[in-house]
């Protein structure tokens, strides 16, 4: 499945506030990925390091990366770059993408009805999970 392209978009909130959802990592952003998916994903990335290392220790490690990226890719990066590529494709693959708006705290989440960007919204009655996406997570 083809990624979404959503470089330099800009979508309107209900609110009426314009949002940049054209780059990720940028605030406001991220990725919501329901229980069932979770696991396939989890699933996807053992699979897919196992046969890395298995095909990166035969030998053949280009033969891998034009397998899961096509034959465009070069193949004289670092390790590391392909193996957090696969891992951002799988992610975009087994999640949906979701904004918060920085003015109302509404997220838009993408419907993932098709290859184009088709935003959701939904508000908390609780003003405060504004901010949300941005802070910082517990890990304890």
């Amino acid at each position: 499945m083809a990624e979404k392209e959503i470089q330099g978009v800009e979508v309107t909130c209900p609110c009426g506030e314009t949002l940049d959802v054209g780059a990720h990592g940028a605030p406001g952003g991220g990725f919501v990925t329901p229980d069932g998916q979770y696991v396939l994903l989890l699933m996807e990335l053992k699979r897919g390091f196992q046969e890395f290392f298995a095909e990166t220790t035969a030998g053949r490690r280009d033969e891998w990366i034009k397998a899961q990226f096509g034959y465009g890719w070069p193949c004289s990066g670092e390790d590391a770059e392909y193996l957090e590529e696969f891992v951002h494709h799988c992610i975009s693959r087994h999640s949906r993408i979701v904004y918060e708006c920085h003015k109302c705290g509404r997220l838009l989440i993408d419907s993932k009805k098709s290859d184009e960007l088709e935003l959701i919204s939904y508000c908390a009655d609780d003003k405060s999970f504004h901010g949300m996406l941005d802070r910082e997570l517990r890990n304890d």
